[in-house]
């Protein structure tokens, strides 16, 4: 049997608070460890609130969960009733509203049994377990919860704002939770990019350094920081002090330790979440677990975000494409057949007079206009859709693949704006006309060497650029190709596939009847029928004696076989390399660094007009 000093002692070491309380809520009697949470309920009696009313001793609590009168309850049912009391701070007291659990400096469990004394009086045990950190822990983790519950509502309503303001919000709420639900201040979280370097691109830095925000990091464990090796390793890390980890590359101002966890998304690291303290020491297990509680929600809202930014964009770029493939082929085959009937009524008197040929050329042009506005209009209400503007700087509005060639281009993409542009090709690529109608250069387009000799002399039209494929109007050797003809040379020597050298190469081969028959319907195709190459479409053009000559470009098929040496014909001619491109489907590149060639052998001054 324990006795009564040995059973006190017991009592007295609990690792909670017992009281002994009468039916006028009076303390009979409590442990050592109540007289040590509750001192201030009457500071005179140093060593018992023997006698004090019990909730002025524990400081006058207010009532969250359970009963809000568990002595009564108590009483009535003889059995043991439970609450959550809350003991508030003085200035959440002196207020007049009830105060939250969060606004309480301690909480407790409190458990009231009715007991019988000796006499038979009806008397109370009363349990306080100090529930503060279990409860604040508790708060914490629905915080959270309700922090993803507000990440996941934004992506629902997202449909109905641009990016850039989907990504404003988005940031917003990000800053919102670290600051007020996890409670920090100084932190940046970045995106790996979906090229194979695995950058490290900036989303959001709060209270991180300029340089620190805009340094490029990569997934990679060295040289890149915590960031980079976190983002590699996909493990958490805390840095306790930033004076003595290798690892630490200097963020925020005068920072001492650090967290950083990985942001995952179905079981791979999409980015990083940093946070950084002007304390060592400043972070703990708990933090690493709320903070990678929290990244699960943040993984998830980025990568949608993403992912419906790609697929709006997608989208607008499927219908501007859709579009032009509605409006370009019929209005370029429009504007052959007007400027064609031009050449023929200048050529023959008996057609069309040419004034009224002209009426029609310009009504073309007209439609042609409001083509070319309405795809204007869409292409401007998609960029606003999707909150990028052609007149970025970072050129936002273009394809990420053209970004590089685009910064390594911005000169020749200013001249571009606002200018106009002929393509001559029996079978277009469409992908240049879109590729300058994305740089803001309009773009008519014929299809043989006829209708663009009327329309570059067309008075009402000014090209600043001309491109041509290499024979815009057919082959000229439709079963030469892979044939020597090298050792078929007239007396000039010049052979078939020196058609540019001048009237001399249309003098057959003395009692060669072949040769004579192929150089006579070569130079019907080229003097009577006018079916040009690039070489006598610059020839025409020169004696068209315009006052501004417009640059010169030719797009070279890589597989283009070409036995009359176009290219090297015309440098001869002009004295200088002719400038030429590949035409490329996915990249402006080729045809941008053509460009800039023919911009810096005109020595045209590369300005915005």
């Amino acid at each position: 049997m324990i006795k009564g000093a040995l059973k006190q002692k017991i009592i007295d070491d609990l690792s909670f608070a017992v009281a002994q309380v009468d039916l006028d809520h009076k303390i009979i009697a409590h442990n050592r460890r109540f007289g040590e949470w509750f001192p201030f309920g009457n500071p005179s009696a140093k060593d018992s609130l023997v006698g004090m009313d019990f909730y002025q001793a524990i400081g006058r609590p207010f009532f969250f969960d359970g009963a809000y009168a568990p002595f009564y309850f108590a009483s009535k049912t003889h059995e043991t009733t439970s609450t959550v009391v809350g003991v508030p701070t003085s200035s959440v007291r002196s207020s007049e509203f009830e105060p939250k659990k969060s606004e309480c400096h301690q909480l407790f469990s409190l458990l009231v049994t009715p007991i019988r004394s000796d006499s038979e009086e009806t008397l109370f045990l009363v349990e306080l377990k100090d529930v503060t950190e279990s409860t604040r822990l508790e708060q914490r983790l629905e915080t959270l919860k309700s922090a993803g519950a507000e990440l996941a509502e934004l992506n629902d309503q997202s449909l109905i704002r641009t990016e850039a303001e989907r990504r404003e919000e988005l940031k917003k709420l990000i800053e919102k939770h670290m600051h007020q639900t996890l409670k920090y201040n100084v932190f940046e979280i970045r995106v790996i990019g979906d090229t194979p370097d695995k950058p490290l691109l900036p989303f959001l830095s709060v209270g991180i350094t300029g340089a620190a925000s805009s340094r490029e990091l990569y997934a990679k464990s060295n040289d890149n920081g915590i960031t980079g090796y976190v983002a590699d390793s996909g493990e958490p890390y805390i840095c306790d002090d930033t004076e003595n980890d290798t690892h630490y590359i200097p963020g925020a101002i005068e920072a001492k330790s650090s967290i950083t966890v990985p942001l995952f998304f179905c079981n791979r690291v999409v980015g990083v979440c940093n946070v950084e303290s002007t304390k060592r020491h400043a972070f703990s297990k708990m933090d690493e677990l709320f903070l990678q509680l929290y990244a699960k929600d943040l993984a998830m809202a980025i990568h949608l975000h993403e992912s419906i930014s790609s697929k709006i964009r997608r989208l607008y770029s499927e219908c501007r494409d859709r579009l032009d493939d509605y409006l370009d082929p019929p209005t370029s085959d429009l504007l052959e057949h007007a400027f064609s009937s031009l050449a023929n009524a200048n050529e023959d008197s008996s057609v069309r007079p040419a004034n009224n040929v002209s009426e029609v050329v310009n009504g073309v042009f007209k439609l042609k206009r409001k083509t070319n506005e309405l795809k204007r209009f869409f292409r401007s209400a998609s960029e606003d859709m999707i909150g990028e503007s052609t007149q970025n700087q970072n050129y936002a509005c273009f394809p990420s693949e053209w970004i590089e060639c685009c910064k390594d281009n911005a000169a020749t993409i200013g001249f571009l704006r606002g200018r106009r542009a002929l393509l001559v090709s029996a079978d277009p690529n469409w992908s240049v006309v879109k590729q300058l109608e994305t740089f803001e250069c309009a773009v008519d387009v014929v299809h043989s060497t006829k209708a663009a000799i009327q329309a570059v002399a067309f008075p009402d039209v000014l090209y600043d650029l001309i491109i041509s494929d290499l024979n815009p109007d057919g082959y000229y050797f439709p079963e030469m190709e892979g044939r020597d003809y090298s050792a078929l040379s007239n007396e000039y020597n010049l052979n078939v596939y020196d058609i540019h050298d001048g009237d001399e190469y249309f003098v057959p081969v003395k009692g060669n009847e072949a040769d004579r028959r192929e150089r006579r319907r070569i130079h019907d195709e080229i003097f009577v029928l006018h079916k040009l190459d690039a070489f006598f479409l610059k020839v025409s053009i020169n004696a068209l004696k315009l006052k501004k000559d417009p640059l010169y470009l030719i797009n070279v098929p890589g597989s283009y076989y070409d036995p009359t040496h176009i290219r090297r014909s015309l440098s001869q001619l002009l004295g200088k390399e002719q400038p030429a491109f590949e035409a490329s489907a996915t990249s402006p590149k080729s045809l941008l660094k053509g460009l800039s060639a023919a911009l810096s052998l005109s020595k045209q001054k590369i300005t915005t007009p």
